[in-house]
């Protein structure tokens, strides 16, 4: 039995398949199973025929359906205890496999993830942000803001049986962005999540085709947050809604980032404008927002336009940097105690009220007014 399954969904990256199977093809890890899940067109078909036929430890799928369906359907077939993901565009280091697997053997891990590249033509790469989390291995418990962080779901391995113990697939919809709810799931069911800062794989940013870049699909995302959302337990909603929700809300905002033409965001901001008053939120489920976050909540809230919203995060903005204090919004706590980690006095003199306000709101500073 091969230590390792590597998924890899295909559809329309021909130019691009030669590239990611041969650095999948030769990894140091040499014990491993790939598995082709191919939605065509003809051409990628053949890519796929062709290395199978030279390669005993690829394996065909044909026609899954769905980017979803393709992961869930190799999951189903995989032959190995642990499972990885590898998109038809990207590609990978050449001991990628081999360090995640000497990981999850050391740490008895569920997950363990490694960081990753922004890949660019002309040999252009540069790092993801690095883990935040102080240890190597943790959990929800320990790490909870990692919710929010990119879904990534590629630079990892998963433990078979933890994915099947815990029933979790990816939407068989025909969506964009169906990595976003597996991420999530995984880490708030995973008991021992580990993390590797070294980037071991290569995110590729050049293809026209990606998903980020199509302003057709405006609503997707929605849709894989309620996916969501309708698979958390009663436990997990009640010890984590506020890092939960400031998830769904960042990723609801990314989305409104991404999208190019204004009639697309407006398209959008009205099905968000639905799918937030259909959450109810509470004041209380608001804590983990950031200043941009809320401002973007609140112009769903009014239903505002793209342009009154583009607007209002521009004035925000200007103002921070007007203040001197752009690097300080950045600073976001990591742990789920409430506990002050940094105390100080800050001296105000002839400032606005709003202003005032904005600085009390920003950095949770308690007032203390001298009179007259």
């Amino acid at each position: 039995m091969p230590e390792l399954s590597v998924i890899i969904p295909v559809y329309n990256t021909a130019a691009y398949l030669r590239r990611c199977l041969d650095s999948v093809r030769n990894q140091t890890m040499r014990d491993i199973e790939i598995i082709l899940a191919s939605d065509g067109p003809e051409d990628c078909d053949a890519i796929c025929r062709e290395y199978a036929a030279e390669d005993s430890r690829i394996k065909l799928i044909e026609r899954p359906g769905s980017y979803g369906a393709a992961v869930n359907r190799g999951i189903e077939q995989a032959q190995s205890d642990f499972i990885g993901i590898v998109e038809a565009d990207d590609w990978i280091a050449p001991h990628m496999y081999e360090k995640l697997y000497q990981t999850a053997c050391e740490t008895r891990a569920d997950v363990v993830k490694a960081s990753f590249y922004f890949s660019y033509d002309n040999d252009i790469n540069t790092k993801a942000p690095d883990f935040q989390n102080p240890h190597k291995i943790c959990s929800i418990r320990d790490y909870p803001a990692f919710l929010s962080y990119q879904a990534s779901i590629w630079s990892a391995i998963y433990k078979k049986s933890f994915l099947q113990k815990q029933n979790i697939v990816l939407p068989e919809q025909r969506l964009s962005f169906v990595d976003s709810p597996f991420h999530m799931e995984t880490f708030l069911k995973a008991a021992r999540y580990a993390f590797i800062n070294e980037p071991l794989y290569y995110y590729y940013q050049d293809n026209p085709g990606q998903s980020v870049k199509d302003d057709r699909h405006v609503t997707d995302i929605i849709a894989t947050n309620d996916f969501f959302l309708s698979r958390l337990d009663k436990t997990s909603r009640e010890n984590y809604k506020p890092w939960i929700i400031q998830a769904v809300i960042d990723h609801l905002f990314w989305n409104f980032k991404r999208l190019s033409q204004n009639k697309a965001k407006n398209a959008f901001l009205q099905a968000a404008s639905q799918y937030i008053r259909k959450l109810n939120l509470k004041e209380k489920d608001l804590t983990r927002l950031d200043s941009y976050q809320l401002i973007f909540l609140h112009g769903l809230r009014q239903n505002l336009s793209a342009k009154q919203i583009s607007q209002k995060l521009i004035e925000k903005v200007r103002w921070i940097k007007l203040c001197g204090i752009l690097p300080l919004v950045k600073i976001k706590e990591q742990s789920l105690s409430s506990r002050a980690l940094l105390g100080g006095i800050l001296p105000l003199y002839k400032i606005t009220r709003k202003q005032h306000k904005t600085i009390i709101k920003l950095f949770n500073f308690i007032p203390i007014c001298k009179k007259g």
